[in-house]
């Protein structure tokens, strides 16, 4: 095979890029791959050394020496040229977020395009009796991304759709989905870096939580300082750190540890560029809280980061995170304050619970992410597709 690839990549500020990054030397031990970007000189200069990186126009002028395309996409304006050629010219589709909203919303309607995105909602409504009415009371409520996830187009025009989750197959089965759909893990580098603990002066006795990844009020961050600052008062050596660029709310934040009184207990890094680095923050906690909600139908590469290094999570009861064994993670019911509370004082307390929690969650990640495996199942799905859907024409439906 030889795949055309479409992906963000390194430097780009989204965990795609960083998976991409991580999968595509394995990958390419099975097949020939050249790799598409909108601006092939910005990407990160390992890459451009280890593979070819074309302009879309190569593609577009080149596409029958290409056995079919890849596309990866996920919910943010990272992945706008790509959507668009994926509509253009169908192939096989990793779909990394099951909602797309926030990306349609932003590429139509964030740009002047009313039509365009009333377009996509009609696509997503337009089987249920009165979904104009339906359409004109959505557009503006907060509600809207979890009942239209807008990625119907993508997945009605690929050919072949995978997920990283049970949860995102079976979502996709119950909107109707009539492509072939498969399942592969989300390949995940367990980097060994040196503790970023011994700069923060804080305790040796310390029990450290964090938050990975962008700051985002959808990541429950105003829960998890509250139940922290509780914590706060009967462990003082419990820490906080928020180990990610905060995203639109900076002043709101502060507010909020200064009313909680707990400013000296909480660090926050700000953007981590470099994935080595990140990990070395990562080795400075000893429990990862991911508390995403509602969920998008994501897989989180964060989470997964977290169990490579040996920690224990706490997650919400939900989408892909009920998935995750229940030796590694502490699962509480979404939006449950006294649970998560109870979740953070039973770690504090127990560091051996910590430890045997940790080793589950790295024997998880070694038993079924190592990107050589996700590569090799990867390859095999789409080795099957071809053989059972040789197109006489390619990269139609």
């Amino acid at each position: 095979m030889h795949l055309a690839y479409f992906s963000p990549l390194p430097p780009a500020r989204t965990g795609i890029a960083d998976y991409s990054a991580e999968l595509l030397p394995h990958l390419a031990t099975h097949v020939d791959l050249t790799l598409f970007h909108p601006e092939p000189e910005q990407v990160a200069a390992a890459l451009r050394q280890q593979f070819s990186i074309q302009p879309y126009s190569h593609f577009q002028a080149n596409r029958p020496q290409y056995t079919l395309p890849l596309y990866q996409m996920g919910n943010s304006t990272h992945h706008t040229g790509l959507y668009r050629m994926a509509l253009r010219y169908p192939g096989a589709v990793v779909l990394h977020d099951l909602v797309l909203h926030h990306f349609i919303e932003a590429i139509t309607q964030g740009q002047g395009d009313e039509a365009g995105y009333a377009r996509a909602m009609g696509y997503a409504l337009g089987r249920e009796p009165g979904w104009l009415r339906h359409y004109w009371q959505l557009r503006h409520q907060p509600d809207r991304y979890s009942v239209a996830s807008l990625n119907q187009i993508l997945v009605d025009r690929s050919l072949l759709i995978f997920t990283h989750s049970q949860y995102g197959q079976h979502q996709l089965l119950a909107q109707g989905c009539r492509r072939p759909i498969k399942i592969i893990p989300q390949p995940m580098v367990s980097y060994e870096a040196p503790s970023q603990r011994a700069i923060l002066n804080w305790p040796d006795t310390a029990v450290v939580f964090a938050a990975l990844g962008q700051v985002t009020r959808a990541k429950q961050v105003g829960m998890a300082l509250r139940q922290f600052a509780r914590l706060y008062a009967d462990f003082p050596q419990a820490r906080f750190l928020l180990i990610g660029e905060i995203m639109g709310y900076e002043a709101g934040l502060q507010e909020e540890l200064a009313a909680l009184m707990v400013e000296g207990a909480v660090l926050v890094t700000g953007y981590v560029p470099d994935l080595a680095q990140f990990a070395g923050w990562i080795a400075a906690a000893d429990v990862i809280l991911n508390l995403r909600h509602p969920t998008m139908g994501e897989t989180s590469a964060t989470a997964l980061r977290g169990m490579a290094q040996r920690k224990p999570l706490i997650v919400f009861n939900h989408g892909w995170y009920h998935e995750l064994p229940d030796a590694a993670a502490l699962k509480i019911p979404p939006l449950d304050e006294e649970a998560l509370y109870q979740a953070m004082r039973s770690l504090a307390q127990s560091p051996e619970m910590r430890q045997t929690m940790g080793g589950a969650a790295a024997y998880h990640i070694q038993r079924y992410h190592h990107p050589s495996q996700v590569a090799e199942q990867l390859t095999t799905h789409l080795h099957e597709w071809l053989i059972n859907h040789s197109p006489t024409q390619p990269f139609t439906n």
